[in-house]
């Protein structure tokens, strides 16, 4: 099963596990869900349609109403990094999906790792050049691992790599993301050879164009009518001439390469076939045995979908309609091999998403819009020159700005004076509602402090911007993420399984308190940086 395969001959002591929970002898398996740019309001808006496993989690699940994100930026790889760590960002290390380094003046992806090779078919040799190794935390999977010797399976599938990865943790058994080749890929260090599961899987889906079809309405027209208009100003048209169903998934696959699936649901059938195929083949002897396991499925396409359509899109509706089917299929595989009744599964988002800020700015008369980074960075570069008589802006990143520390020392100023002074010039700027100085964040107002949660002291930028509700840095069309507004950092948080008991929580709740919930109904230790509350209604079966 990969890097961390059972070996005979390893000694167990028993009398170590007899001190994990009552629940770990209940449970086999739990199943971490996280929905790529998921807002929580999608739960509610979708619900009169939902038949599948959304469905299941509003009858029988546990329902946190308002969970939210503790941190700024809201990104991919810090959101799941986490929802699996319990940690902040500043702990756990991933800072954005990508960062930049002052002082090596390099950027820098999430998962990157020049150590290591891609292990799959791959058109691309950065597509396995990937690990872990940035996290700089343990995980609740790591805990699992470690509680139970390795015995525990531990399995992460994803579109992106990082949805993957991350989740997986330091000990994952095997982690598979989506290559260019079209192919899921992995890297050396999870294995070095390619398992005949995932060969046999790949042999039967040969040709993704014809996987993939035509995408329509899964139900009836009309149903979609609080949506926008099907063919509307603030939606990609990929090209085309219009954004309106039906939209030929197999053309994108044939005319713009494997990944023009993704932005559809057939990116989600895809990843919840390959994660069933690899829950199908999981041997019966790890499944049957009395560790726990761990699968993480993190769907992605919700993201590429969004971020093309827009929240309010037909399309983003129907791409949940689909994906709770998608759940389905997912609580059926688990049920096949665990047992119905046997495992727990939670689900939750990295991210939410803003309004289209047109569209938001259009409908409510604010002064929303979206911005250029290029715009806006001449305009901050020459209010620069104005104050100072040179641009001392180095680096515009991640909603930060680094400094030019040769700028910085030719002005004989001290550093914290310039950022002030570049902090107020930069407040005329009308997309920014505020320019926090480094000193500044380290304050006790609250929004400062989940600036303060994102900052590692190596990484650090002079100032930190805070945008005007409704304004963000993106195309005309579509919509994206990032900031501390609640449109980005409210984010669906459910449990269902075993004992847990079904309703809807409505108190304030962060997503760092997932993990040490999770730590204790399996009885492992805490992730090692874990920064939230326990969600004791969860727990009311555990006991020492």
């Amino acid at each position: 099963m990969g890097r961390n395969t059972r070996k005979a001959g390893v000694l167990v002591l028993i009398s170590f596990f007899s001190t994990i929970a009552l629940a770990q002898n209940e449970i086999k398996a739990v199943v971490g869900i996280t929905v790529d740019q998921m807002r929580a309001e999608y739960l509610e808006r979708f619900a009169p349609h939902f038949t599948g496993g959304f469905q299941q989690f509003l009858s029988s699940g546990l329902i946190y109403r308002n969970c939210h994100y503790s941190h700024i930026p809201t990104y991919t790889a810090p959101g799941h990094a986490t929802i699996f760590t319990g940690a902040q960002p500043r702990d756990h290390g991933i800072i954005g999906n990508d960062w930049y380094d002052p002082i090596t003046k390099t950027e820098h992806y999430c998962v990157e790792d020049t150590l290591e090779s891609t292990i799959g078919i791959s058109t691309s040799e950065g597509d396995g050049m990937k690990s872990p190794r940035n996290l700089r935390t343990t995980t609740v999977t790591d805990e699992l691992h470690l509680s139970t010797g390795g015995q525990s399976y531990i399995g992460a599938v994803s579109i992106k790599d990082r949805g993957a990865i991350l989740p997986g943790g330091h000990a994952a058994d095997e982690a598979y993301w989506f290559g260019s080749s079209g192919q899921f890929v992995t890297s050396t260090y999870y294995t070095d050879e390619t398992p005949e599961w995932v060969q046999s899987f790949h042999a039967k889906n040969a040709s993704l164009a014809d996987y993939t079809g035509i995408w329509d309405y899964m139900i009836e027209e009309e149903a979609y009518s609080a949506c926008l208009p099907d063919d509307n100003p603030y939606e990609s048209t990929f090209g085309n001439s219009s954004s309106a169903f039906p939209h030929d998934v197999s053309e994108w696959v044939k005319t713009r390469g494997p990944k023009a699936m993704l932005a559809s649901p057939y990116g989600n059938q895809y990843l919840t076939d390959f994660a069933t195929a690899m829950i199908d083949n999981i041997p019966a002897e790890i499944a049957d045995d009395q560790y726990v396991d761990f699968i993480s499925v993190s769907y992605s396409s919700p993201d590429y979908i969004g971020h093309a359509y827009g929240p309010r899109s037909r399309e983003v509706m129907d791409t949940y309609l689909r994906l709770d089917l998608e759940l389905k299929r997912l609580f059926d595989a688990m049920d096949a091999k665990y047992g119905e009744g046997n495992w727990v599964v939670f689900l939750s988002a990295d991210h939410g998403v803003a309004e289209n800020p047109n569209h938001f700015g259009e409908e409510l008369r604010m002064n929303a819009t979206n911005h250029s980074s290029a715009d806006l960075m001449v305009e901050m570069v020459e209010i620069s020159e104005d104050i100072f008589g040179v641009n001392v802006i180095e680096k515009f990143y991640n909603n930060s700005l680094y400094l030019d520390e040769s700028q910085v020392v030719s002005l004989g100023i001290e550093q914290s004076a310039i950022r002030e002074k570049l902090a107020l010039g930069l407040s005329q700027v009308d997309a920014f509602k505020k320019i926090w100085t480094l000193e500044e964040i380290n304050s006790t107002d609250s929004y400062q402090a989940k600036l303060r949660r994102n900052l590692v002291d190596e990484r650090s930028a002079g100032l930190f911007i805070e945008w005007r509700d409704g304004n963000y840095i993106y195309s005309s069309v579509g919509a994206s993420h990032g900031s501390g507004y609640t449109y980005d950092t409210h984010v669906p948080m459910l449990l269902m399984g075993p004992s847990i008991p079904a309703g809807n929580v409505y108190r304030k709740v962060h997503v760092v308190d997932l993990a040490p919930t999770l730590s204790l109904m399996l009885g492992t230790a805490l992730p090692h940086a874990a920064f939230g509350e326990v969600l004791e209604e969860a727990l009311p079966f555990i006991e020492y």
